[in-house]
């Protein structure tokens, strides 16, 4: 009985919590809630920060601190365990970058669900790690000088980054398999149709290939995701197990840009 109770309180509780940061405006340009750097160095210590992305993601690189709440799966639940410890504390949630839909979606469900004083931290962890590395754990640690250069060397990565269409022809290639690791919801706003294409999401299929799973080994692999974020953390564990790999460059994101269909097509809207 006591749990029932507490739980129809506490989202009525937190919304009349009060603000922690009345000071806080949208960043030039973006809409309210969402903020940059600069408003995220104010109070990074003083708000929860919560990290919408895959647990392979945040494994790799994350904010000190931050919570580990995939967007896909956040529940009320999620967040009155974390907010019951200081209901006044702003809520500050993190995904990829500008174009990654994780961070602002967990965003909107929060409003949906009650929850004032919450904020997106628009610019992404990466830009983050980059002015403030003191502030982030890639692989566990702070990273130093000879950390932050392997984090941030992105010319490997950018070699294997195909522009859409050269994908596309790509995968029609023997001996391929293209793998979509986009959350369910990405993938049925704008679903697309390449041969040997498979679903995983980004954990599931570093699960696989870690255990050398049939399922992922001996062909090339392309990889597309919603915007080129996600894949970037993919390459520590594709060249570690030794699997040929390519990356959409862009995401999805990028296709429908160039105005191709789900099949890859520049006919806009063909086999819709």
């Amino acid at each position: 009985m006591a749990k029932r109770v507490l739980a129809a309180i506490l989202p009525f509780f937190f919304s009349l919590a009060p603000t922690l940061l009345p000071a806080v405006a949208a960043e030039p340009g973006y809409p309210a809630g969402h903020i940059g750097s600069t408003e995220l160095n104010q109070f990074f210590d003083l708000a929860y920060l919560i990290d919408c992305r895959s647990r392979l993601e945040y494994d790799i690189l994350h904010m000190k601190n931050a919570a580990h709440i995939p967007e896909g799966t956040m529940v009320r639940d999620d967040l009155e365990r974390l907010r019951i410890k200081d209901p006044t504390k702003a809520i500050v949630f993190y995904g990829n970058g500008e174009d990654c839909p994780q961070s602002r979606a967990a965003f909107e469900k929060a409003g949906k669900l009650g929850y004032e004083n919450i904020f997106v931290y628009r610019p992404g962890i990466l830009r983050w790690a980059k002015e403030r590395p003191e502030r982030v754990l890639f692989l566990g640690a702070i990273p130093g000088l000879d950390s932050q250069r392997r984090l941030f060397a992105t010319g490997h990565y950018l070699e294997k980054c195909l522009p859409p269409s050269q994908f596309v022809a790509s995968t029609h290639q023997p001996g391929t398999m293209v793998v979509d690791i986009r959350a369910m919801a990405e993938r049925e706003s704008f679903s697309i149709t390449l041969p040997n294409l498979q679903y995983y999401s980004v954990d599931r299929l570093v699960k696989l290939i870690k255990s050398g799973s049939r399922k992922v080994t001996g062909k090339k692999m392309f990889i597309l995701d919603s915007c080129g974020g996600q894949s970037q953390w993919l390459q520590y564990i594709l060249d570690d197990n030794g699997i040929d790999h390519a990356f959409l460059k862009g995401g999805v994101a990028a296709w429908r840009q160039a105005g191709l269909d789900r099949f890859g097509n520049h006919e806009i809207g063909a086999g819709q």
